[in-house]
């Protein structure tokens, strides 16, 4: 890929533009899924969160392994929607560990 003149500006828009659409694409899935990301279900009662997350991602690099194939022709997923996915699950497990560890802090502080 040839870079252009003005690319690094544009590549700063889209980058800011997507962290919006990030945020939106994790508010609108975690509706429709009632937080069950946060949660296993009745199916994976002994998998923890995260690595249900973990698994999740592992499932999107899969699929990117695919789409990134030459001549892959998607039809329901692109690779921008799959990359997208990927950074909030991302961001949804570095979330689940730095949660629980604030979570135990302010436990032990609140036992003193």
């Amino acid at each position: 890929m040839k870079k252009k003149e003005g690319y690094c500006e544009c590549a700063k828009m889209y980058i800011v533009k997507t962290f919006d659409d990030l945020k939106e694409l994790f508010l609108s899935k975690n509706a429709d899924y009632g937080d069950s990301v946060f949660n296993t279900g009745p199916l994976c009662p002994d998998v923890s969160p995260e690595k249900a997350v973990a698994i999740r991602m592992e499932d999107k690099i899969k699929r990117l392994s695919n789409l990134m194939k030459e001549g892959s022709q998607p039809e329901n997923e692109t690779i921008t929607d799959t990359l997208k996915d990927l950074a909030v699950y991302s961001i949804i497990l570095a979330s689940m560990y730095n949660t629980y560890d604030l979570s135990e802090r302010v436990s032990d502080e609140n036992r003193d």
